[in-house]
């Protein structure tokens, strides 16, 4: 992949200034800094505008980030800020424990850990008066303090009272809403500290580090905010001859080819991302019986055949095989991630498939678990029941596909699985879940309005209604793949209004929408509500539910599609509901 340079990144930012329109998606970032660190901002207007955002900036003044939190009638709460970020010196929050003149001088851990309570209590204050993710970097050992073998070996150590800080942080972190901890420490760990800072920069402006480094920061924080956000890819697609393994399978055979320490540090990588919910598919052009034999025989494989959701082993051009797989696990092409090792086919998949994102490897496998570790749009800060169990799910859905080929007519079919819905209010354990389908959700999605947890949880406090939907049928669980929200706070006591209605591609087509219908109106009628309104917001992908509300018996009345609750709904014979 390629790495960016400065000059890359003016050239990109100044394109951005030309082509931005008044209709493109805004973010307003917020910087609460105790250092200098404008140069941060055209590096992180291109890395958030390549995943769909315009940049806008406040920046709070030099080392002024409390009074900023403090003064609620100041500029930053005008601002009114999607994403709040605190970049904090440690040094900068207790001076007396981290003074460079300090050596051997032992310093009570208590002393930091009120310092990391001081800043978590401010950081708590600001997030009862805003909307918005905080994003708050841990920290790391002060430059101008030397390593002595002296610290090292005892707990007042400099070097260990940061990791002790670290550790107070994150427990702190932990009780917040929608507050998300920047790894600022594996950041200078990985660049190397005499790599990255600017001591000439820290005393003509306070500013601590040089250009390599922010660009690192800024696409490690582009790819939280795009964690934050769930906008993460739903399945990574491999080739197999020298991308999986050294040599051809098809000419060197099963014991001719070979599974190196690169090669399964690649595959370990891989499993990791597979076993936090992104699928894995193959995409290779061999014989099915020759490569399938590699995963079942080989000894020093590491992903095994029960690891993928689709294999498209065939004589196929890819481009056309990247369509079959995504219409197989129902996502879009988008969703899509291609790895090869081959320019050719890496070049035909671009042309062809121009949404699908491309990496193509060069041949140096030393170098392939580090590509795939910083592949984009793939990591995440959210993990669901849901996200550890992907992978069977859907093929579970495979086994269902199978059934209905084989079933006479649909009704059949749909009576054959036993479908069972599990509904339930929303709860803190099930909210961030809940916010992983608005945001990931896109087909059957009636307003595709998008919700962080924090932005669930304050509906509900003013409430608003959140369902659950669990779906388990006869071939397994499907976990939590539907969800309804209401507002029930309407303009009058006896209206309910539907601010979202959608279900997770995996479970459509199984009528379950009608279950999830015939509870809500079930629930309004208990309530004494006589009239739910709904609208049907459209985009380039939900289209499958043009013409849902009709069909659960929405009528139009002044320009409006509402539903009569006195109209009786019916759950489908078929269909089983628990609460």
């Amino acid at each position: 992949m390629k790495i960016k340079t400065l000059s890359d990144y003016t050239i990109a930012y100044n394109s951005i200034k030309k082509e931005a329109k008044e209709a493109d998606k805004r973010l307003r970032i917020a910087v609460l800094r105790s250092f200098t660190c404008e140069a941060l901002e055209k590096l992180l207007m291109v890395d958030v505008y390549e995943s769909g955002f315009i940049c806008e900036f406040f920046y709070g003044g030099y080392n002024q980030y409390a009074q900023e939190v403090l003064d609620t009638s100041s500029a930053l709460y005008d601002f009114k800020p999607d994403i709040t970020l605190f970049l904090i010196n440690i040094e900068d929050l207790n001076g007396q424990v981290f003074d460079a003149s300090r050596i051997a001088i032992p310093v009570d851990i208590d002393k930091v850990r009120e310092s990391i309570v001081e800043m978590t209590n401010l950081i708590s204050n600001y997030r009862a008066l805003v909307k918005g993710a905080i994003i708050v970097n841990n920290f790391v050992k002060p430059n101008f303090i030397s390593s002595t073998y002296h610290d090292a070996m005892y707990t007042y150590g400099f070097g260990n009272l940061v990791q002790q800080a670290n550790h107070e942080l994150i427990k702190s972190i932990q009780e917040l809403d929608s507050v998300f901890v920047l790894d600022l420490e594996g950041i200078v760990n990985k660049m190397g500290r005499d790599n990255i800072y600017d001591e000439k920069q820290w005393y003509l402006s306070r500013n601590p580090y040089n250009t390599s480094f922010y660009i690192e920061l800024s696409q490690s924080l582009a790819g939280l905010i795009n964690a934050i956000h769930n906008r993460r890819k739903k399945c990574i697609v491999l080739d197999l001859d020298n991308t999986l393994w050294h040599g051809v399978i098809g000419e060197d055979g099963l014991t001719g080819i070979e599974v190196c320490a690169g090669y399964a540090d690649f595959q370990k990588q891989l499993l990791l991302w597979k076993n936090s919910g992104i699928l894995l598919a193959i995409n290779s052009k061999n014989n099915y019986e020759d490569a399938i034999e590699v995963f079942e025989k080989h000894p020093d494989m590491v992903l095994k055949k029960s690891d993928f959701a689709f294999f498209a082993i065939n004589w196929n051009d890819k481009a056309l095989n990247m369509r079959l797989i995504a219409d197989e696990l129902n996502i879009g092409v988008d969703s899509l991630v291609f790895i090869d090792d081959s320019v050719y086919e890496c070049e035909y998949v671009k042309s062809e498939c121009p949404d699908v994102y491309v990496v193509q490897l060069d041949g140096n496998y030393v170098s392939y678990a580090e590509i795939a570790r910083n592949l984009p749009l793939v990591n995440f800060v959210f993990l669901s029941e849901e996200d550890k169990t992907r992978t069977r799910l859907y093929k579970e859905e495979m086994d269902r596909k199978i059934l209905l080929s084989a079933s006479s007519n649909l009704e059949s079919y749909l009576e054959s699985l036993g479908t069972e819905l599990t509904i339930k209010p929303v709860d803190y354990i099930t909210i961030a879940r809940a916010a992983q389908l608005t945001q990931k959700t896109n087909q059957f999605n009636l307003t595709t309005r998008r919700y962080t947890a924090d932005e669930l949880e304050k509906k509900r406090e003013a409430g608003y209604l959140i369902y659950t939907i669990g779906v388990t049928d006869k071939f397994g669980d499907s976990g939590i793949t539907g969800l309804v929200i209401i507002d029930a706070s309407s303009e009058a006591k006896n209206v309910w209004k539907i601010d979202n209605f959608l279900l997770s591609c995996r479970v459509m087509g199984r009528d379950i929408e009608k279950g999830m219908w015939a509870f809500v109106a079930g629930k309004a009628g208990e309530n004494g509500i006589s009239i739910i309104k709904g609208e049907y917001l459209p985009t380039m992908k939900n289209k499958p539910v043009e013409n849902l509300l009709p069909s659960l018996g929405f009528t139009e009345v002044n320009g409006c599609l509402q539903y009569d609750v006195s109209t009786e709904y019916n759950c489908p014979c078929y269909i089983g509901i628990k609460e």
